[in-house]
C-alpha cells in the first residue's frame, strides 16, 4: 500500500491531474482515491492498484505517443457506431459509444465530422470543469457571454438552437455529472444533436451514482 500510495501521489504532482477526475476516470469516489494516497484504504487494494497503475501507464503512454497516421478499417463497430451517430442527428438525439482506450473511437469521430461540417467536437480532459467545457464550447461557436456559468449556458443554447449544429464531445469519461447534465439541458433546448465518446466508465457515470442523471440516461439512442 504505502509503495502504490507513492506512485499515486508523485503522478497526480507530475500530471497536475485532481484526485477526483482521476476517480471519475477508473469509476472511483473521490474519498478511496484519498484513502490510497493517505495508505490508509483497508478495501480491495489489489482491485484498485490494478486499476490506478493501468490509468497510469495508459496517461504516459498518452502524453509520450508520437502523432502517426491512422489506417481507417472500417468494421462492424465502425459501421454500428456511425449509424448510431448518424441516428441522432436525424433524430436531434442524445447518442453514447463507449469502448476501451485505443480502440479506434477518435478515428471513427474524425471520419464521421469529415462529411459534416456543421460538427462541433470539444475534447475532455482531467482538467475539464463545468467553467472550462463552456468555455471551449463558446470559443468554439466564437460567441460571448457573460462570466457566470449560466449566462454562458444560455448564450449557448440560444446561438445553437438556430445554427444547426452538431455537438460531440470526445473523452466525456472525464466530464464531472454537472457537465454532463449542463449538455442535456444544452441539447434539449436547442434541439441540437449531442454525440458522447468515451470508455466504459462514462456508461456508468451517465447513471450517475445516486441515480442523479437517470432522465439523461434514458434518453440515449444507442
Amino acid at each position: 500500500m504505502q509503495e502504490l500510495s507513492k506512485e499515486l501521489e508523485c503522478f497526480l504532482e507530475q500530471s497536475g491531474m485532481k484526485p477526483s477526475a482521476l476517480a471519475r476516470a477508473i469509476g472511483a469516489s473521490a474519498s478511496l482515491i484519498s484513502q490510497i494516497k493517505s495508505a490508509s484504504y483497508k478495501g480491495d487494494v489489489a482491485l484498485w492498484s490494478k486499476k490506478i497503475r493501468d490509468f497510469i501507464a495508459n496517461h504516459k503512454d498518452k502524453q509520450n505517443e508520437k502523432p502517426k497516421k491512422e489506417q481507417l478499417f472500417r468494421s462492424r463497430d465502425f459501421s454500428m457506431a456511425t449509424f448510431v451517430m448518424s441516428e441522432a442527428v436525424n433524430e436531434k438525439e442524445i447518442a453514447l459509444i463507449f469502448g476501451e482506450a485505443g480502440t479506434g473511437k477518435t478515428t471513427i469521430i474524425n471520419e464521421f465530422i469529415k462529411t459534416r461540417p456543421q460538427s462541433i467536437l470539444i475534447e475532455a480532459t482531467c482538467h475539464t470543469s463545468v467553467g472550462v467545457m463552456l468555455d471551449e464550447l463558446l470559443n468554439a461557436l466564437k460567441i460571448e457571454a457573460n462570466s457566470n456559468n449560466a449566462s454562458k449556458l444560455k448564450a449557448i443554447a440560444r446561438f445553437l438552437k438556430t445554427n444547426g449544429k452538431i455537438l460531440i464531445v470526445d473523452e466525456a469519461e472525464y466530464l464531472p455529472l454537472k457537465a454532463l447534465e449542463d449538455l442535456r439541458r444544452i441539447a434539449d433546448f436547442a434541439r441540437v444533436p449531442l454525440i458522447l465518446v468515451g470508455t466504459e466508465i462514462l456508461y456508468k457515470n451517465l447513471m450517475g451514482k445516486n441515480k442523479e442523471l437517470k432522465q439523461f440516461y434514458s434518453r440515449i439512442c444507442g
